[in-house]
């Protein structure tokens, strides 16, 4: 019955808008669990820099919760700006922070096809 009652919340397409933000006035959340070695921001910085930002940081106020990476890369690149998606105020924040688990868990529990990443990688280094 819980589920049901979850699944009910949000019964539509619930959309964020997005916005530009001054990078230097997001902060942490400050129990993000997450870590990001330097090897990973470095790769972050090099999608950044090959691509741009094509995933949108979640905030909530000027708090990040989902992006952290990408904030500090986007940083090292010496970026001035950066678009997130605002959670509403409204929020409380226990929401946010299972926002922030969702975020990091559900793209850990994904089962990548080796042989079709494989196939991927090798067509875009051909490239």
């Amino acid at each position: 019955m819980a589920r049901k009652k979850q699944q009910d919340k949000h019964p539509t397409e619930t959309i964020y808008p997005s916005e530009i933000v001054d990078i230097e006035t997001l902060k942490p959340w400050p129990t993000n669990y997450n870590d990001h070695s330097s090897a990973q921001v470095a790769m972050l910085e090099n999608s950044l820099s090959s691509f741009g930002q094509f995933k949108n940081v979640v905030t909530w106020g000027d708090t990040i919760v989902a992006g952290h990476g990408l904030v500090e890369a986007a940083k090292g690149r010496g970026w001035k700006r950066i678009e997130v998606k605002r959670l509403p105020a409204s929020f409380t924040e226990s929401m946010v922070e299972g926002v922030l688990i969702a975020d990091n868990r559900l793209a850990q529990l994904s089962t990548p096809d080796d042989e079709k990443l494989a196939s991927m990688l090798q067509r875009v280094r051909q490239e």
